[in-house]
């Protein structure tokens, strides 16, 4: 007679809490190194050799990432210096990112996804905060895992560790380790190679903020925000301030006015919308007129058609602006998120794993994400496929909220998440018999 699921929940819970110093050092060694997007080469590498230790198939490079759907590539200089501090475990990363592949027989095929990147966010200095005080906080300026994605690394790796120690899970597990999440970038040009293509199943799991005590679980995140970020170009003529002025055409005037007029955009009234110029670079000098000027900016919707309203709008903004001054504008797309729904059968295959499990879950049935991700991308990739998919939230104590420079976690979550994600792997490829 087969062992019991329930009884496997068990082992994996007590696995996972053996397991749990490890995942902790993981974690600490990248929040000390993080990597921002399309940098993550050291932790890459690290994710690639240690999936390869475990006996996993690794693909890595244009295996795992379409080149060409690739969007807000870093300069030759970042990836040069970043490919310099990762060192020696870099040396054969072509591109960030990398897929782990292991099988047991036949069986469905379940995707899980884990992001890499850090955010564009300089750590608090203050010795309150608990990986200053305790020695791993980030040693880069204006770098550091302030959404826990070190924290989803670490997830995925002891996951892979439970999971290649088990055998009573059968199919097919791939193990993406994404890039670049941050800013919409690393989950569509996976899509594009491939990654999800054959996946039956796909899930993944993001750490909750301050709302989400250790412990609690919210099944199903909800209210994905459509987003699209941009970079805008302004090319004028630069002149004498004082004695050729009306020779200039000013760049910085019209990304000025673009700007104002971006946050003047009507807003919708069938849902949520947002705007937001983060970035404005522009002139020489104080008696030059500007003859160029750098705009990042970003437009967000509650659904996909109210995004792309925004996107519409901002346009006329900035060809208006451009056409008032006189000067040229050209724009590039450099990241983008969709919309997404859980389905309701995996909502009921976590709820009950982490019922069954040794561990006193309390389960939510839904919280709102409060931003965009990219990994909606996976989800509609594989139910557009007849697949099913799964987005929720893993409480973790946090003391502030995401993207602050506080920003931390409870590490007991680690255990948490590994044996949820592990345990998930069981529950959907053991046959309905022995469930």
């Amino acid at each position: 007679m087969p062992q019991n699921i329930i009884d496997h929940l068990k082992e994996l819970a007590q696995q996972s809490q053996h397991k749990l110093p490890g995942m902790t050092d993981v974690r600490r060694h990248l929040h000390r190194h993080p990597e921002a997007g399309w940098t993550e080469f050291r932790t890459t590498g690290m994710v690639v050799n240690r999936l390869r230790e475990l006996g996993y198939q690794v693909e890595t490079g244009s295996d795992c990432i379409n080149p060409d759907a690739v969007r807000g590539w870093p300069t030759d200089a970042v990836v040069r210096k970043s490919r310099t501090e990762a060192g020696d475990i870099a040396r054969d990363i072509e591109i960030p990112g990398a897929i782990g592949i292991m099988e047991r027989g036949s069986g469905p095929t379940v995707a899980l996804r884990f992001d890499m990147d850090a955010t564009e966010v300089s750590e608090s200095t203050n010795p309150t905060h608990q990986p200053m005080a305790q020695g791993f906080a980030s040693g880069k300026p204006e770098v550091m895992h302030a959404c826990g994605h070190d924290a989803h690394v670490a997830i995925g790796l002891g996951t892979a560790e439970l999971l290649a120690a088990n055998t009573e899970w059968h199919g097919r597990v791939k193990l993406l380790f994404q890039p670049a999440e941050e800013g919409g970038r690393g989950a569509h040009p996976m899509v594009e190679a491939g990654a999800v293509d054959d996946a039956d199943y796909f899930a993944c799991l993001h750490m909750g903020g301050p709302t989400l005590p250790l412990g609690e679980i919210a099944l199903e995140a909800t209210h994905f925000l459509s987003s699209v970020k941009m970079e805008a170009r302004f090319r004028g003529v630069a002149s004498h301030a004082g004695g050729a002025p009306e020779q200039g055409r000013n760049a910085l005037l019209a990304a000025c006015q673009a700007t104002l007029a971006l946050h003047a955009l009507p807003r919708h009234g069938q849902g949520a919308t947002f705007v937001n110029v983060g970035v404005l670079n522009a002139g020489t000098g104080t008696n030059v007129v500007p003859s160029e000027a750098l705009m990042k900016y970003e437009v967000r919707g509650g659904t996909d058609e109210i995004c792309e309203l925004m996107e519409a709008g901002a346009q006329r903004c900035l060809s208006g602006a451009a056409t008032l001054q006189g000067v040229e504008v050209s724009t590039q797309i450099t990241g983008r998120t969709i919309g997404a729904k859980s389905d309701d059968e995996m909502k009921d295959h976590l709820a009950w794993v982490a019922g069954s499990s040794p561990v006193d879950f309390r389960t939510h049935d839904a919280r709102p994400l409060g931003g965009g991700e990219d990994a909606t991308y996976f989800m509609r990739r594989v139910q557009e496929q007849g697949g099913k998919s799964l987005y929720f939230l893993l409480g973790g104590s946090a003391p502030t909220g995401h993207h602050t420079n506080t920003f931390d976690v409870d590490e007991q979550a680690l255990a948490h998440g590994a044996m949820l994600m592990a345990g998930m792997v069981l529950r959907l490829t053991r046959s309905e018999t022995n469930r």
